[in-house]
């Protein structure tokens, strides 16, 4: 099974329809003219859970609104509880069902083509596979931080379960625009067939065993922000599909941190030092009761599971965007530029030269020195090094497309071949070759 994945669970669209296309569509499910739509039946199992036809007056007329939920992972066969792993190929065969059905409807061609449905809740979710899921949770609901303020969230109460079972079963937060849902997906799947009078199969306790489930539900205010014409069509580009992703990562890292979780007796055997604080850690630690119960002392933060999964895209800009240098007072050519160092971290510093050559030649040898240092931790897992590898080397390709005298770009040519290539080769998990920054 995998560790973590990315993926859409399910969404409500809805399209503009005539008042004859909406009699023709009642006629089709059976339904009287005057008595509402609303079926949760007809097409369930492929996806279409639930159809109808809002009418809403305005001043002159009747506009009619042919809505759809859509469960992306039953469109394909998935399964009844996994999310479809988010790709542009997985939605392509997603879209290409749900045309299908739309075509069986009575709709015009321009109302039957589902890319220009427009979005009005979309949920897009992590699964993370963890053996000691209820500890997990439990280890998010005592770490969660609420207090950013451009976030404006706050925890949203969930009915019918005591605040005991919400500390191992779930929490939901979060403002008008997203609201995240997480949550032990088995307990889940349990509650909802008790509700509805069903038996747990033993294929769907296979399919959702140890799965901790991170959903992001987004509303109108975050649609906007995540698809450009808010319409399903935006779903199939690359850059939409990457700026959800990255939100989510970067909004975990905000509510949860990058830190693991250990117990505290795990922190003072590694980090003697940190004794005397650990009281500034008591929301992340591992409690001796737990330690017993589930016999770990150690648990890998959520960031972190994901940020290793799904490294930040390409950095876009192109190499041509290194600093240009320019003129100073006495001659010289001078610019600021970044080294990105695992041992000092991002530093910003003043290169100067009495001419080009001096200049680029002094630029690149601090280039080349953060490089060499960060080279040490190819083999690291941890995001925020991997990070700094990652735009370090970029830093000598951007360098070596941008410079302008010949023995600086033979230079960093050199060493992009014989260092750089070299590493790439050696470690094909190196985020350099990954792309991630």
């Amino acid at each position: 099974m995998e560790q973590v994945v990315f993926g859409i669970h399910t969404g409500t669209f809805k399209h503009v329809i005539s008042e004859k296309e909406s009699n023709a569509i009642k006629g089709f499910f059976k339904q009287e003219i005057d008595k509402p739509l609303e079926d949760e039946t007809f097409f369930y199992d492929k996806g279409i859970t639930q159809i109808g036809i809002q009418e809403i007056p305005s001043k002159d007329r009747i506009r009619y609104y042919l809505y759809m939920r859509i469960n992306f992972s039953r469109t394909l066969g998935i399964g009844n509880h996994k999310i479809m792993p988010y790709t542009i190929q997985t939605i392509k065969r997603s879209f290409k069902v749900i045309n299908k059905f739309l075509r069986l409807l009575p709709l015009t061609d321009k109302n039957n083509l589902f890319s220009e449905w427009k979005v009005e809740r979309i949920d897009t979710a992590f699964d993370i596979f963890e053996p000691h899921t209820t500890l997990l949770m439990k280890l998010l609901n005592q770490s969660v931080d609420l207090s950013n303020q451009k976030k404006k969230c706050k925890r949203i109460p969930i009915q019918g379960k005591t605040a005991e079972q919400l500390i191992y079963e779930s929490m939901r937060f979060g403002n008008k625009s997203f609201v995240y849902n997480i949550y032990n997906k088995l307990i889940e799947v349990f509650d909802k067939a008790k509700q509805r009078g069903t038996i747990v199969t033993p294929e769907e306790l296979i399919e959702v065993r140890g799965i901790l489930r991170i959903e992001r539900q987004n509303h109108i205010g975050g649609i906007k922000k995540l698809c450009p014409t808010q319409k399903a069509g935006d779903l199939l580009k690359a850059d939409v599909r990457n700026n959800i992703l990255q939100t989510m990562i970067e909004e975990i890292e905000i509510f949860f941190g990058k830190e693991d979780f250990y117990s505290s007796s795990k922190i003072s055997k590694a980090l003697p030092g940190v004794k005397a604080d650990i009281n500034k850690i008591s929301s992340s630690e591992i409690k001796k009761d737990d330690v017993e119960k589930y016999g770990i002392d150690f648990m890998q933060g959520v960031y972190n599971r994901l940020a290793v999964i799904y490294p930040r895209p390409l950095d876009k800009r192109q190499y041509n965007s290194f600093p240009i240098p320019h003129r100073t007072g006495d001659g010289r050519m001078s610019a600021n530029i970044s080294l990105y160092s695992i041992t000092d971290g991002k530093r910003t510093i003043t290169v100067a030269g009495r001419t080009l050559e001096d200049f680029e030649d002094k630029v690149l040898r601090k280039l080349k020195e953060v490089y060499l240092i960060n080279r040490l931790y190819l083999k690291s897992n941890d995001p925020v090094e991997r990070s700094m590898i990652s735009k370090s080397s970029d830093y000598i390709k951007r360098f070596y497309e941008a410079a302008k005298t010949e023995t600086a770009k033979q230079d960093a040519e050199k060493f992009i071949e014989s260092v750089i290539q070299i590493d790439e080769e050696r470690f094909p998990d190196c985020p350099s070759v990954s792309g991630g920054s």
